[in-house]
């Protein structure tokens, strides 16, 4: 299936991994890497290097995590005292959801108990890259999420593997963008004035 994808994108140009999500396919994908790779002497981080290596672990890690799928009953659970509450209270509890996620650090995804905006926070996978255009600096790196918390239905989740489970298990890039003068201007140390003992 993978290989199949792969040529037709290759040799069609046709989107074949566009609309699929990264946990869908990379557990497997790393999975059957590792055994071939272990067939020939190799290992992960010899073909993918450390860090990556470090992150197809966690991966396939959190794939074969069966006691992970409890969570799909915490989603229920939470799903049906979400539809039990009156519509004026869901739309009140989704629009704080949403200002929330707005303004909170993290990923927004949409809750998979209530469908409100939420958030997943995670730990960097790779080195951050910067690039600088129009004075600004744009700093793009990728994150594996490992919580997630929707303040619409007061679920939360942590683990990777959980996770993967509900589908929010996928890579996000996180973006911040900095004024470059102030960047790269040198830090004062100097935080305030002498007093003025020059008076009479």
């Amino acid at each position: 299936m993978h290989t199949g994808r792969r040529n037709a994108e290759l040799h069609s140009g046709e989107p074949g991994f566009d609309g699929i999500k990264s946990s869908v396919w990379q557990p497997r994908f790393y999975q059957a890497s590792e055994v071939l790779l272990l067939s020939i002497g190799m290992t992960l981080e010899d073909f993918f290097g450390k860090d990556e290596a470090k992150v197809a672990k966690q991966v396939i890690a959190a794939a074969v995590d069966d006691s992970a799928k409890a969570v799909k009953g915490e989603v229920e659970a939470h799903k049906k005292v979400w539809l039990a509450k009156s519509d004026k209270e869901r739309g009140m509890l989704g629009a704080q959801a949403a200002v929330r996620a707005t303004r909170q650090a993290g990923h927004r995804v949409e809750c998979p108990a209530c469908a409100s905006h939420a958030l997943v926070v995670g730990e960097p996978v790779s080195a951050p890259i910067q690039t600088l255009r129009d004075g600004e600096i744009t700093e793009k790196q990728e994150h594996l999420p490992n919580h997630f918390e929707c303040v619409a239905c007061g679920l939360k989740i942590a683990g990777l593997s959980r996770l993967t489970v509900v589908g929010l298990g996928d890579r996000y890039k996180k973006t911040q963008i900095y004024d470059a003068a102030e960047y790269y201007a040198p830090q004062d140390d100097y935080m305030g004035y002498d007093e003025d003992n020059n008076e009479p």
